[in-house]
């Protein structure tokens, strides 16, 4: 009796590999800004229930507390809350959500705040008054008064009495010049009276 061979072959089939891929998510954010950062993680097999392999979030090595995140289905979306990310000082940080059997990281940055100078208003300048200089009065010079020296009349010297004598003349001329004399230094006297008289008023 001949009998038959039958031969089988192991059938393998290839499993699909499963993996989480970000789909989109923000990679910076502006410190003082009010937005999130949102962070959506796609699973490649049964993406439908991807939330439910969720299990926490890493930033910088560090565990995330869940009061400062939301994760809701749709894949798995992850947004990071600002009053958490307000937190952070500039500089770049590496996220983490981890699931059950994988994880998705990505890179943001948070980038400073731009300074608004703050403008100081100008001090309102008091203009400075030169007071004009007042011209100090014209003192007025009284005149002096001169003194008016009235001189005394020369004494008109009396002659000695002599005995005419005849036919001489010599003392009549002499008389008559010490009379011209007398009479000019009066004149000149009363003359020179009037006009300081005249200047004085």
């Amino acid at each position: 009796m001949s009998g038959t061979t039958t031969t089988y072959e192991p059938m393998f089939r290839e499993v699909p590999k499963m993996m989480y891929k970000l789909l989109n998510a923000d990679t910076e954010w502006k410190q003082e800004s009010d937005s999130n950062m949102v962070f959506t993680v796609k699973r490649s097999l049964d993406d439908a229930n991807c939330i439910t392999y969720f299990s926490a979030v890493r930033i910088g090595n560090e565990l995330v507390s869940g009061q400062n995140y939301t994760a809701v289905a749709g894949s798995t979306v992850i947004t990071l809350k600002n009053e958490y990310l307000k937190t952070f000082a500039p500089g770049e940080y590496t996220i983490e959500i981890e699931f059950v059997d994988g994880k998705v990281t990505a890179e943001f940055r948070i980038v400073e705040a731009e300074k608004t100078a703050t403008l100081t208003p100008t001090e309102a300048l008091t203009p400075t008054v030169t007071p004009t200089p007042t011209e100090a009065p014209t003192p007025t010079v009284s005149p002096t008064p001169t003194a008016i020296v009235t001189p005394e009349p020369s004494p008109t010297p009396v002659p000695e009495e002599h005995s005419a004598k005849t036919g001489d003349t010599s003392n009549l001329w002499l008389w008559a010049i010490l009379a011209i004399i007398a009479a000019g230094t009066l004149g000149g006297v009363v003359a020179e009276k009037r006009t300081r008289r005249a200047n004085g008023r």
